[in-house]
């Protein structure tokens, strides 16, 4: 767009790679104690909105019940 390119503090290598460290060691552990728990949902938030939410209200009620 040719505006000014600002790099954050938080996007340098060092501190992305240390980000990467903490989610093996403490959400992925969740991620899989959930799965075999058969209770982890996902979605994929690639599409659009509407459709995200939509499938976001579907999950939520699927709980709830």
């Amino acid at each position: 767009c040719g505006g000014e390119l600002i790099q954050r503090p938080d996007d340098e290598p060092q501190i992305i790679q240390k980000r990467l460290q903490e989610y093996r060691a403490q959400t992925e552990p969740l991620v899989h104690y959930y799965q075999t728990q058969g209770s982890l949902q996902t979605l994929d938030a690639s599409q659009s909105p509407e459709t995200v939410f939509q499938t976001l209200l579907s999950l939520f009620q699927r709980v709830v019940r």
